[in-house]
């Protein structure tokens, strides 16, 4: 709860610049600045992850992500390749998006699996020069399935860079190990072109 209120005084702290509207082109870069599993084994870790989205037409976009993270008992990399959508016809200034995704997560010994995941949500202006989005998404990776909300926000100091921060919170189901709750939270800098 205290990272959410963090991140929502983010969004309120936001500098003035005069923004073109939301980008779906951008690079981004993350350090996932604290990582909790809480589950049968409670582990702690952080790492990083870098992904970018790339528009083809007014409405559909490309996206991937890349995420390396170390826990105290081992390592987690999590792929993520798909399209995306989104749209603000019927809602004004809100765009409703939603992503089909390949993920791929190779947790070491713990082994490597290959699944799909699916994301839908609204993103917003929060005044010139920030936005701000909410989402919920659903992974279905091998034994593995995950349920995670996600908030967050980009706040840019020039036409082109910003800076970033999101929450996520969640569960993964594992058919062999049961349940495991996770919570993330990073910040990064982006690059809009």
């Amino acid at each position: 709860m205290k990272k959410s209120i963090a991140i929502v005084g983010l969004l309120a702290c936001a500098p003035v610049w005069a923004a073109e509207g939301l980008s779906y082109n951008y690079v981004q870069a993350n350090w996932i600045a604290d990582s909790e599993l809480d589950g049968t084994v409670s582990t702690d870790g952080d790492g990083f992850d870098v992904g970018g989205v790339f528009s083809f037409s007014d409405t559909f976009y490309v996206l991937g992500e890349y995420k390396d993270l170390s826990y105290d008992g081992g390592d987690l990399e999590e792929t993520s390749v798909g399209v995306g959508a989104h749209s603000n016809t019927f809602t004004g200034g809100i765009d409703v998006f939603g992503n089909l995704t390949f993920e791929n997560v190779d947790a070491g010994a713990l082994g490597d699996d290959s699944g799909f995941g699916i994301e839908v949500g609204a993103r917003t202006a929060l005044g010139a020069s920030a936005d701000g989005y909410i989402s919920y998404e659903y992974d279905d990776v091998g034994d593995l399935e995950g349920n995670f909300f996600k908030i967050g926000g980009s706040f840019a100091f020039n036409p082109n860079w910003a800076i970033t921060g999101e929450y996520l919170t969640g569960d993964y189901e594992n058919d062999n190990v049961g349940e495991s709750d996770r919570d993330d939270l990073r910040v990064g800098v982006r690059y809009n072109f």
